[in-house]
């Protein structure tokens, strides 16, 4: 049996901001072909792990490692939401790199809503931003009843606004219409990737 020889690889960051749709887009993308790393799941492995000194550094300096009661402290001081990334970030990168390397496939995307915030675009070969209108996650996060108005625009302040998120961007998918006109712009710029990995290895 001969096994097949990848001889070219790249690693797409998908980021937006809260609630603009990124999941969805990074399951398409899963769905199509792609290995997909989602850092939101890495984290809530740290933050499980309550006797890893991750987590144990968490616990001294917050009180607890529970991601809502986390969130309820961070998303109301600035200070405190730096503090935690300083701890969370270069361990999910850590993390993220390891996997990379033991991948061997065409296409990886890795799903990180704070790609540019954690300063980890250094990770990806392509930058795609899914973009939504402030109205239009408004609606749909108020549609889940998992959160309140003033905690999701809390959230969305946080981040870089999208509009900067867009200019430093090499994709941008706008997710304003349905699941289908997404999965429309998603499925184009999957091909094209492999379109371009397949041109490089001949």
């Amino acid at each position: 049996m001969t096994s097949v020889v990848i001889f070219s690889m790249v690693i797409l960051g998908i980021t937006g901001t809260f609630g603009s749709g990124k999941s969805f887009v990074a399951q398409t993308f899963k769905e199509l072909g792609a290995i997909v790393i989602d850092a939101d799941k890495i984290v809530r492995t740290l933050l499980k792990s309550k006797d890893s000194p991750i987590a144990l550094k968490i616990k001294r300096n917050f009180g607890t490692t529970n991601r809502k009661e986390l969130a309820e402290i961070v998303f109301a001081n600035q200070k405190k939401r730096r503090q935690l990334e300083k701890i969370i970030h270069p361990e999910v990168i850590n993390r993220i790199k390891k996997r990379v390397s033991k991948i061997k496939s065409p296409l990886v995307a890795i799903e990180a809503p704070l790609l540019f915030e954690a300063r980890a675009t250094g990770l990806v070969d392509k930058i795609l931003v899914v973009s939504a209108r402030k109205n239009f996650i408004l609606k749909r996060m108020l549609s889940l009843g998992k959160f309140k108005k003033e905690e999701i625009l809390r959230r969305m302040k946080s981040q870089i606004p999208l509009r900067e998120k867009e200019k430093r961007a090499d994709l941008v998918i706008s997710n304003n219409g349905t699941k289908k006109e997404t999965r429309k712009q998603v499925k184009e710029i999957y091909q094209e990737i492999m379109k371009k990995i397949g041109e490089k290895n001949g």
